[in-house]
């Protein structure tokens, strides 16, 4: 009979409730990124790079109907504006090794950290994306990086957890290069 009132009292308990208050006590347990999805950006700009004029982003976004927890970066750029953004790497195709290769990788020991004319103040945080938000990566010019040539297949590979861990981590569809530096030996800065 003691169970019995346990159960009862479990049903009562589950009826009554809104189901958007268990829907958000249940979030703090949600790890897996089944929900998350990882896109490509595009913008036409001109940043001073000779023969470039794109710069591209990667986007993770929460396309679940719970919030997930992501680890990023709370910064302050050098004008003084505040933002988030999450760890990244960027692969290269190798048709020869029929594998993806790491051309940078925002790791442990280069990811959220100050650097001039950049990031002024910074700090790893964890992060809930709710449904139907995203997070994205810093721009960058990413046919000025050594290691890409025209014609090159390229993708970033977002890190959900900690930088530098592939465990947690969600590729984007890959991207065609389809532009290179003009002026090979120009002092390029690609990410912004």
């Amino acid at each position: 009979m003691v169970a019995n009132r346990h159960t009862i009292l479990k049903v009562l308990l589950v009826l009554t409730v809104p189901p958007a208050v268990l829907a958000f006590a249940g979030a703090r347990y949600v790890t897996s990124t089944e929900a998350l999805r990882a896109t490509v950006e595009v913008q036409k700009v001109d940043i001073g790079i000779p023969g470039i004029s794109k710069m591209y982003a990667a986007k993770l976004s929460n396309a679940g109907i719970l919030p997930v927890r992501v680890t990023a970066c709370d910064f302050v750029d050098d004008a003084f504006s505040s933002g988030t953004m999450v760890a990244y790497a960027v692969e290269r195709w190798d048709q020869t090794a029929q594998a993806w290769l790491k051309v940078v990788e925002w790791g442990p020991d280069s990811f959220c950290k100050p650097y001039p004319l950049g990031i002024i103040k910074a700090s790893v945080v964890k992060r809930w994306i709710w449904p139907g938000k995203s997070l994205s990566t810093a721009e960058e010019a990413t046919a000025a990086r050594r290691g890409f040539r025209r014609g090159d297949t390229a993708r970033f590979v977002i890190f959900a957890g900690p930088a530098g861990q592939y465990k947690k981590a969600l590729p984007t569809p890959a991207f065609t290069i389809d532009e290179e530096v003009s002026q090979p030996g120009f002092n390029l800065r690609v990410s912004h």
